[in-house]
């Protein structure tokens, strides 16, 4: 009983979160990058014999993962932004992110054989979005950051002991900043409490409200994706 109202509670996290994903953007940065993560998870279940292998129970996980990227677009008419007024050109948009999550983790695995499992997440998280907008003669930056409710779902094969597929779509919302993250990885345990994941990664961060001055755009949006590299610690 008690598991099941935890997978309530989280996966009522996860889908509030979901409905309040990020919003459209009008003025949109886009690249292809690589992508690194780090994770450290204590896990607070009984069975510890081997926490770097994916199991059942219960576990406080704390992320970080960042991005960087560049792309250029263009303005049809003026633009303030960071103290600047730029006319109409085409403008370069250079950004960085960092995210850092602290979350309630439950997973569960299914069937005889034990392979597939999903887990859930449910926490609190902190992203800053550094952008540098710049012209034909003209250079701005801002820093935007914020804090906010992180809710994940995910789902993992695991096709040998120490060796799994896995795929995480995770959420954060502060009511100024708000975006997704999508991974996909194979995880492979190399210590007892140490893993290596290897993958996928798309990352999407949406600026807007309070967060941004008059005459700027209504909405920021920066995304990057490509390959990902993370290690995980596990105790």
């Amino acid at each position: 009983m008690r598991s099941a109202s935890l997978l309530a509670v989280l996966g009522a996290t996860v889908l509030a979160a979901c409905a309040a994903g990020p919003a459209s953007n009008d003025f949109d940065f886009e690249d292809h990058a690589f992508i690194p993560s780090v994770r450290v998870s204590g896990n607070i279940s009984s069975d510890r014999s081997s926490p770097s292998e994916p199991q059942d129970g219960h576990a406080i996980e704390f992320g970080l993962t960042g991005m960087r990227g560049s792309d250029s677009v263009s303005s049809d008419k003026p633009l303030t932004y960071g103290g600047e007024t730029f006319a109409p050109q085409e403008l370069r948009g250079e950004f960085d992110a960092r995210s850092v999550e602290l979350a309630y983790r439950y997973r569960a695995f299914f069937g005889r054989s034990q392979a597939f499992g999903i887990e859930l997440l449910g926490g609190a998280g902190y992203t800053e979005l550094g952008l540098t907008i710049s012209g034909a003669a003209q250079r701005a930056s801002r820093n935007f950051s914020n804090s906010g409710l992180v809710g994940a779902f995910g789902v993992i094969w695991r096709f040998r002991p120490a060796t799994s597929l896995q795929g995480r779509y995770s959420i954060f919302d502060s009511g100024g900043i708000e975006g997704y993250r999508f991974d996909l990885y194979v995880a492979q345990a190399l210590t007892r409490n140490a893993l290596v994941r290897v993958g996928f990664t798309d990352w999407q961060l949406g600026v807007e409200g309070d967060q941004i001055p008059p005459s700027a755009p209504p909405s920021i949006g920066v995304r990057s994706s490509g390959p990902s590299l993370g290690f995980d610690f596990a105790y």
